[in-house]
């Protein structure tokens, strides 16, 4: 997370062009994807679709 957090901080700065609300659409768009996200195991117990569950589970182990 720092890592991300510091590639996000320097990034303006190398790349020279570009505006603001560029860069902070793109930091909006990745918290919106942190927020969102779900534990594997939560996911696996909630959902219907059996392909998924399998891939899922496949993943875990």
């Amino acid at each position: 997370m720092m890592r991300l957090a510091f590639a996000l901080l320097l990034a303006p700065l190398l790349a020279g062009c570009g505006s603001a609300g560029y860069y902070w659409q793109g930091i909006r768009g990745e918290m919106e994807i942190l927020e969102r996200a779900e534990p594997i195991p939560v996911v696996v117990q909630t959902t219907q679709d059996t392909a998924l569950k399998a891939k899922l589970e496949r993943a875990m182990a």
